[in-house]
């Protein structure tokens, strides 16, 4: 880390909206800062319940497993996103803006609440940008997300407490107070090695500059998918990072569309994976679990016109409708 990596960091804050940007090596790394951080630095009670939405991808769920939290699962709405409805309005709401859909965050009144924005750089809601609205927020900079640094992460805040803690724990836990206010080498949390290097702060800072034009070319190609194929609802303004489809027959369909890559909702209801053992989470989750049995999504590459996958998939359900 060096003036690559803090150059990137200011440049990023600004583009989020927030006082800081804390870069580390990934986007599970980020999520793992931030529910330390509200550990060590008193923010939240052992006690105290971390409300999550039953789809994301299982680096949401593991630190507040690893720190013992109380976790819990909530059901998605037809937005993808944490529902509103069913999140109770105590402790922590740790919400996902999944696939590049914000939540609805004029719906969520919990005290504290965290972003995991890993797939949902860009996006927008009520003219902020996502990774601005909750106490703090993670950003994945992996090679198939909105910019690369091949792997990367960033973690936004404004409180500045939450700051020192941040760039202490991603370097060991030590003092991190360059103006000679705490004796060097003195640790002050248990902390990690998570540190970025120089070459992804120079990429990233290339890479942000990129960024609207990726993201006009994702929300063109988001066109074509909401006339084929019609879309879950949007909260906000996208950034589209892959376009979800449900199909009663999904497995059929699959098949037919050789050449198509696709995979699953992000990783479906995580009470229906074995790392639910750990996790033990046991909340009703029926939304989760049709998108789980039935839905796919497919990437947003700006770099590939989106209605040639997009077309053979509403042709193939239409074909299979008209059946």
């Amino acid at each position: 880390m060096g003036r690559e990596c803090a150059a990137f960091e200011s440049e990023f804050a600004d583009y989020i909206g927030t006082r800081y940007a804390v870069m580390v090596n990934s986007g599970s790394s980020a999520n793992l800062l931030m529910v330390a951080a509200l550990v060590y630095g008193d923010y939240i009670e052992p006690m105290d319940p971390v409300w999550m939405p039953a789809v994301s991808w299982n680096t949401t769920y593991a630190p507040v497993n690893q720190f013992r939290l109380r976790g819990a699962v909530v059901d998605v709405d037809d937005s993808l996103t944490i529902d509103p409805d069913r999140l109770p309005d105590s402790g922590v709401a740790f919400v996902v803006n999944l696939l590049g859909n914000p939540c609805d965050f004029d719906r969520i009144d919990n005290p504290i609440i965290i972003e995991d924005n890993c797939e949902a750089l860009g996006a927008e809601y009520n003219g902020r940008k996502t990774g601005s609205i909750g106490l703090m927020a993670s950003h994945s900079l992996f090679f198939s997300h909105h910019i690369s640094t091949m792997e990367g992460g960033v973690i936004t805040t404004d409180d500045a407490r939450l700051y020192r803690i941040l760039v202490s724990l991603r370097a060991h836990g030590w003092s991190r107070d360059w103006a000679g206010k705490q004796a060097p080498f003195e640790f002050h949390y248990p902390g990690y090695s998570v540190r970025p290097t120089e070459v992804q702060g120079a990429i990233g800072r290339v890479q942000l500059r990129k960024l609207p034009t990726f993201l006009e070319q994702r929300r063109a190609h988001a066109e074509h998918y909401k006339r084929l194929l019609g879309h879950q609802r949007e909260n906000g303004r996208s950034s589209w990072f892959g376009f979800a489809v449900r199909a009663d027959d999904r497995d059929a369909l699959l098949g037919e569309l050789n050449g198509v890559d696709t995979r699953p909702v992000v990783a479906g209801n995580i009470q229906r994976h074995p790392v639910n053992d750990w996790y033990e989470f046991d909340g009703d989750c029926p939304v989760a679990d049709d998108w789980h049995d039935n839905g796919f999504f497919v990437g947003c590459n700006p770099d590939v016109p989106a209605e040639m996958p997009l077309a053979r998939i509403a042709r193939a359900l239409r074909g299979r409708h008209a059946a």
